[in-house]
């Protein structure tokens, strides 16, 4: 794309590119922060059983690269350093090609991210409460069945699968579920105790028990199915930014060469 030549445009170009970066940098380092706190809080990084799913890593992975794209970006720009400029606009080149390649896989490997995902909420259900495990899934966890509205990993009755929400468990909350599955009443830790029990007094149909029924991975369906136009404008919007700021450093990038041939040229 040719860059015309204009007044306005060289500080129009420097200015937009620092003050975006400015803005990501701050965001970059404030994910960071927020990532290694809870890291430091929990101090049993080590017992993390997934990786990939665990949430300080993904907020500590997204942090640092937006930090440092938004570091080269915004020094880049101010000092007009032709390096750190080259450097920011070729990160920033391989991550609009990485989001690309990604949205593409998952749209193609959708069943199988899904497949992954009823298999990692089923994990979870089944190691909730324990002191070896993630505490971060856990809460997660929590937060999905509470504000979805949904309870275990297909259905309530995944809680069976765990240690102390079984039947034949010697604990208070035996043949229940967690207080973020009930639908009222969740001040009460044991709100979810024994909700699961059928006998010949337990008549009550699940939907007409204090519990959510619906598995989580189908509310979770059903949130995406409800929007996905706005995640696809999103998605648009973002890639719009992210090409027109590699447009916008290629054209700062060619007044920076220039001017460097026209200081060469004069010494």
């Amino acid at each position: 794309m040719e860059c015309f030549e204009c007044s306005w445009r060289k500080p129009f170009l420097k200015w937009t590119i620092f003050a975006s970066n400015v803005a990501g940098w701050t965001l970059g380092a404030a994910l960071l922060g927020i990532g290694i706190w809870v890291v430091v809080e929990r101090r049993n990084y080590d017992s993390v059983s997934n990786l990939a799913f665990n949430p300080a890593v993904i907020i500590i992975v997204a942090g640092s690269v937006v930090f440092i794209i938004g570091f080269f970006g915004c020094v880049g720009a101010i000092r007009k350093n032709k390096l750190l400029l080259q450097i920011y606009v070729t990160l920033l080149t391989i991550l609009f090609v990485l989001e690309a390649v990604a949205g593409i896989l998952a749209f193609v490997y959708r069943d199988e991210i899904r497949n992954e995902v009823t298999e990692v909420l089923k994990e979870t259900v089944e190691n909730y409460r324990n002191q070896d495990y993630d505490a971060d899934l856990q809460g997660v966890l929590d937060d999905i069945q509470e504000q979805l509205m949904c309870c275990g990993a297909t259905s309530y009755n995944d809680w069976e699968l765990n240690q102390y929400f079984s039947c034949g468990s010697p604990s208070v909350t035996a043949c229940g579920v967690p207080q973020s599955c009930c639908k009222t009443d969740k001040d009460n830790s044991l709100c979810g105790a024994d909700t699961r029990r059928v006998t010949s007094s337990t008549i009550l149909a699940p939907s007409q028990r204090n519990l959510y029924v619906d598995g989580c991975i189908h509310a979770l369906d059903k949130w995406f199915e409800d929007r996905v136009v706005v995640i696809g404008w999103c998605a648009f919007a973002l890639a719009v930014i992210q090409a027109l700021g590699i447009v916008f450093t290629n054209c700062l990038l060619r007044d920076v060469q220039v001017e460097m041939k026209l200081a060469s040229a004069k010494d």
